[in-house]
């Protein structure tokens, strides 16, 4: 395994909100998500910025997406954060080595979550790119 190096944050721009937003549609459209159901959490130099919550995908605007510190203070947006937001702020701070954090709830994990089986997390990583496949809540990444 290789040493982990420190991920660059993003500059927090309305491209790369829109790009979040685009993200968001996209998993939906590949059946990743339902509803609203699912968040990204990205890098960015003032802390992180993540999508909403209870706010359909369609219905965001860049200006919409919060950014919060670090410790979990609002720095930007007007809207409330995930609910996921501590989650995001969890891993990203444990992995300074990740930019972005793509949390869903599609309908097959769900279905596995349902059996309460374990399944072993497992890392891919492809061209600077990490998977993390990983099942389970919060608390359980502490």
């Amino acid at each position: 395994m290789h040493e982990k190096i420190a991920a660059e944050p993003f500059e927090d721009t309305a491209e790369l909100r829109q790009e979040v937003i685009r993200s968001c549609l996209q998993l939906k459209e590949m059946g990743y998500i339902i509803s609203t159901l699912g968040n990204i959490g990205v890098r960015v130099q003032q802390g992180l910025l993540i999508t909403l919550t209870r706010v359909e995908y369609n219905e965001m605007r860049a200006e919409d997406l919060v950014v919060v510190s670090w410790e979990g203070d609002t720095l930007g947006g007007h809207r409330l954060p995930t609910s996921e937001v501590h989650l995001h702020r969890l891993l990203l701070s444990k992995r300074s080595d990740l930019r972005v954090l793509i949390h869903t709830h599609s309908p097959w994990a769900l279905s596995v979550a349902c059996t309460g089986k374990a399944i072993p997390p497992k890392i891919v990583e492809k061209e600077h790119h990490h998977y993390l496949y990983k099942y389970g809540t919060a608390g359980d990444f502490k």
